[in-house]
């Protein structure tokens, strides 16, 4: 059994959780480089706070798009995705790649028989160019060439020579590129990352760095209430992952005016000519 089938299913990776805050603390809120490196430092925490986010959406979204098996998922997509990769780890304590090309795409290859998920990535060069391919899931993946189309060793990714752009000092031996190979819907790994993100920040920078705390207060209350409306996906304000479901929603698709938290927060009836509903 692979890694694919017997470890959880995830809607994004640690990876996107890293490049999120490594975005919002340049771009968005001003601290120091100090949080994303010890972010970092806490990978292996980042990944169990994914699953028990994922955990908590899939059985939200569980009544209205089914069960998750280890062989085939709901929640999954016919096209998958690979995130926009990026050099290194912001704020990481490693140098900077020594080279300054660019891989500027990966392509993501669907497989009717994978069970759906979402993996970091990275290539690592041993020259100027030569890389090993490497699944933050499952492991070594291969080598390839700069020079030439590459597929991984499982099948998910390939690379192909026109993706990198040298650059005017090529690739050196050390220099990587990170993404993510995504297997399910943008809306589910934007909603996974925002609330990882959310819980990784109250729980390391509780009391600091007040802007962090506050930001990650509101992600959470913003992604709760996205939640709420993939639970009401033909209500009024009501999102779904792809299509409606093709099973009756009934009473689901009541539109009960509910806050982030799930709770009725006011009271209203309709009328078909049949039935009253009241909330």
């Amino acid at each position: 059994m692979s890694l694919k089938t017997n470890l959880p299913r995830s809607f994004c990776s640690p990876l996107d959780i890293i490049s999120f805050i490594t975005e919002l603390a340049t771009d968005r809120i001003d601290v120091s480089e100090q949080p994303i490196s010890r972010i970092v430092s806490y990978f292996g925490m980042l990944q169990n706070i994914i699953i028990k986010v994922d955990a908590t959406i899939m059985g939200a979204l569980r009544p209205i798009y089914g069960n998750d098996t280890t062989t085939a998922s709901p929640y999954r997509t016919t096209t998958p995705w690979c995130t926009a990769p990026f050099p290194q780890f912001g704020g990481y304590p490693e140098a900077d790649n020594t080279g300054n090309g660019l891989l500027l795409s990966v392509q993501a290859n669907y497989q009717s028989n994978s069970p759906g998920y979402t993996s970091g990535w990275k290539v690592e060069f041993s020259d100027g160019d030569t890389y090993t391919l490497y699944s933050f899931r499952e492991g070594a993946q291969g080598e390839g060439n700069t020079n030439e189309s590459v597929t991984s060793t499982n099948g998910d990714i390939t690379i192909a020579s026109d993706f990198w752009e040298a650059g005017d000092i090529p690739f050196a031996e050390g220099d990587k590129f990170y993404w993510s190979f995504v297997d399910t819907y943008p809306l589910l790994w934007g909603l996974s990352r925002d609330l990882a993100t959310s819980k990784i920040l109250q729980s390391i920078f509780a009391g600091q760095f007040g802007q962090l705390s506050e930001f990650a207060n509101n992600l959470y209350t913003d992604s709760m209430r996205i939640l709420r409306r993939l639970q009401k996906p033909d209500g009024e304000d009501g999102l779904s992952l792809e299509s409606l479901p093709s099973l009756d929603l009934e009473p689901v698709q009541i539109d009960y005016p509910v806050n982030e938290w799930g709770e009725v927060v006011s009271s209203r009836t309709m009328t078909d000519n049949t039935q009253s509903y009241s909330a």
